[in-house]
């Protein structure tokens, strides 16, 4: 029942766009779609995001007794990360994301070591990040397999199309955001305060 409920999942994701007749693609109710990836801090690696979902939905549909649900009790509780990019990111292969993209980390900063065991040390279990759960642009022409499969390039430009314009919906849905005004994993400090990708501007 449980893996039947995380298909359900794909299944209304892949059908959530659709050709208006401007010939445009739309996503059908953009406000409703989750994020696809999470970061399972406690395993140290991303997880499809439709596995706890479909927990969270299998529990909620055994406890009817709830009259007004809100959002926490329908969705898998996760928290968000919010960070400014640095002109000092470089492209980093991990296992955290099954090597599947490199993922832009500022010098000084390891995802493990640093970043993870903070959050950790905050509470968190469930974190959405960017750079790790949201497929990083790669070279269009290096990730074409010979084989005729799709490329990664033509994977994350797929993925995009519903992922970056429902961004918003996962930083209203997360139970908590940490944000790194001075680039993810960065202490917080005065400086930087004038360069365009700085979180306040």
């Amino acid at each position: 029942m449980w893996l039947k409920k995380a298909e359900g999942f794909d299944e209304a994701r892949t059908k959530t766009i659709y050709s208006h007749s401007t010939g445009q693609d739309l996503i059908k109710s953009p406000y409703t779609v989750m994020p696809r990836r999470i970061w399972d801090l406690k395993s140290n690696c991303v997880i499809e995001y439709r596995m706890l979902e479909a927990e969270v939905h299998s529990h909620f549909t055994s406890h009817t007794s709830m009259a007004h649900p809100t959002i926490s009790d329908t969705h898998a509780a996760f928290w968000a990360v919010t960070h400014s990019w640095t002109n000092n990111m470089k492209p980093v292969m991990t296992s955290i994301n099954q090597y599947q993209w490199p993922v832009p980390c500022p010098e000084g900063v390891d995802l493990e070591h640093n970043l993870r065991q903070e959050l950790l040390g905050f509470g968190g279990n469930y974190v959405w990040l960017d750079v790790l759960c949201l497929h990083q642009k790669s070279d269009p022409v290096a990730n074409i397999p010979s084989d005729g499969n799709i490329s990664l390039h033509m994977l994350q430009q797929n993925e995009w199309k519903i992922d970056v314009p429902t961004i918003g919906n996962i930083y209203r849905a997360a139970e908590r955001l940490v944000r790194y005004f001075n680039s993810v994993g960065k202490p917080f400090n005065v400086h930087g305060w004038d360069d365009n990708r700085h979180w306040l501007r």
